[in-house]
């Protein structure tokens, strides 16, 4: 290892594998307000009894719960490749920082 042995800068294509990622939280975010709607509009019908209902309320809330997960994960990575795009390249330190 020679002298200028530390990480490259990122270069100007450095944040284009974020776009899918983005993209993928958002819609996972809107499928979210849509099975969570979904299962209020189940509510008064399966107060009355209604198994059909019921189903409903449990499929949509069961799938509301796991389009928030992949949300929280994909929003997770959007944000840790964000974060890693805007930091700037350390300098490798000297002798004393490399023990």
């Amino acid at each position: 290892m020679g002298r200028h042995a530390g990480h490259a800068a990122p270069g100007p294509g450095a944040g284009r594998g974020l776009a899918l990622p983005a993209l993928a939280c958002l819609v996972t975010v809107i499928a979210w307000g849509v099975l969570v709607w979904f299962a209020i509009q189940m509510g008064p019908g399966a107060k009355r009894g209604e198994l059909v209902a019921w189903i409903g309320l449990g499929t949509a809330t069961v799938g509301a719960i796991g389009c928030l997960f992949l949300a929280m994960l994909l929003g997770t990575r959007v944000y840790d490749a964000v974060r890693e795009a805007s930091t700037p390249p350390s300098t490798g330190g000297g002798k004393r920082a490399r023990r």
